[in-house]
């Protein structure tokens, strides 16, 4: 795996502004137009890799991404609303002691009993979901949802290619 911070020339810790900085630099340094001949190519070549790195490195989600891959500990995170959030090193390590604990605590992740028990666990809040009556809208929509339905597998039934798949869908020999 190619080391996307020795390409750009930074350290791991490089803030964006360094990496677009550095960027920047490269590309004045290796610009095309600059070269001729083999040292041209040469320089083609080392200027895809700068852009490949710079795309992956300006992007915290992919650099977060990439630092995981290969062995570096990194300090942001993703929240739901995937917005970045910058952590400092020593409350992500006790983050990850205690995820460590909780797994390590509880044998029945990842088992066929856990998957029993959150089996049950959606059951039962299905029979706690209010069961409304149809209202003319309800039926409309659903009418109107098997009639695509039913136009879908009509047009699919007349592509030679699609038949036996329709044939099957309808339990047909």
């Amino acid at each position: 795996m190619k080391n996307y911070y020795e390409i750009l020339g930074i350290s791991e810790n490089a803030s964006n502004n360094e990496i677009i900085n550095t960027y920047q630099d490269l590309i004045a340094k290796y610009h095309p137009e600059n070269f001729t001949g083999e040292a041209r190519q040469l320089v083609e070549n080392r200027l895809k890799d700068v852009k490949e790195a710079y795309s992956v490195l300006s992007d915290d989600f992919l650099r977060n991404q990439y630092d995981r891959e290969i062995g570096i500990e990194t300090n942001i995170r993703i929240d739901n609303t995937q917005n970045y959030i910058v952590e400092p090193k020593e409350e992500t390590k006790i983050k990850k002691e205690r995820s460590k604990k909780e797994v390590s605590n509880n044998p029945k992740i990842g088992t066929v009993d856990s998957l029993k028990e959150l089996t049950k666990e959606v059951f039962k809040s299905l029979s706690k979901i209010e069961r409304r009556p149809l209202n003319k809208k309800g039926v409309l929509s659903l009418l109107a949802a098997i009639a695509i339905i039913i136009v879908i597998g009509i047009i699919l039934w007349f592509i030679p290619s699609t038949r036996g798949f329709v044939k099957s869908v309808l339990f047909i020999r």
